[in-house]
């Protein structure tokens, strides 16, 4: 059967993410298996709803847990990339903003390689569909070879896709 990887940045129905209900209730009527990801803890506060089931796992699991991913091998080279892609683009390059986004895309390509192994979709029909196109969204492109079979889809918002939207008209990745 397929499964969906339903990522959302808080728990669905959060006010961040007040319409991922929306996109939830429709994910579940289809034949696939639907696991919700956010990539944080859902708020103790956080809205309920009998249509959505809770969490028993999340993509970061603290606000820091970025920070030990970037010490990761692969953090420079995506830092070098960035810096360069920034350049050729006469884009701004905020170099702090450029680490906490390879910090959350290797903490989500960690959290991602877990999920898939620890629930047995390493060769089942995978998506991983992302609310927001996030530095999450890298994550889950940092897996292509290791799992051939997973596609991603992400919706685009507008702070995602321009620049004046954006803090400092930077947009990581």
């Amino acid at each position: 059967i397929p499964t969906v990887l339903y990522i959302t940045h808080g728990y669905p129905l959060e006010a961040k993410d007040m319409f991922s209900g929306d996109d939830y209730s429709f994910l579940v009527k289809e034949p696939w298996q639907v696991v919700i990801l956010p990539r944080l803890k859902p708020a103790q506060e956080a809205q309920t709803s009998p249509e959505i089931p809770p969490v028993d796992q999340c993509l970061l699991a603290s606000r820091y847990a970025k920070i030990t991913a970037l010490l990761h091998p692969d953090a420079l080279p995506l830092l070098k990339r960035e810096a360069i892609t920034c350049m050729g683009q006469k884009a701004p390059f905020l170099f702090f903003e450029a680490l906490k986004s390879i910090g959350i895309a290797l903490q989500a390509r960690n959290a991602l390689r877990s999920c898939i192994l620890s629930r047995g979709f390493q060769h089942s029909p995978l998506v991983a569909y992302f609310f927001w196109f996030s530095p999450a969204v890298v994550g889950a492109w940092l897996l292509r070879f290791e799992f051939p079979h997973l596609r991603i889809v992400t919706r685009l918002h507008g702070g995602d896709l321009f620049p004046h939207q954006s803090l400092g008209g930077y947009l990581p990745f």
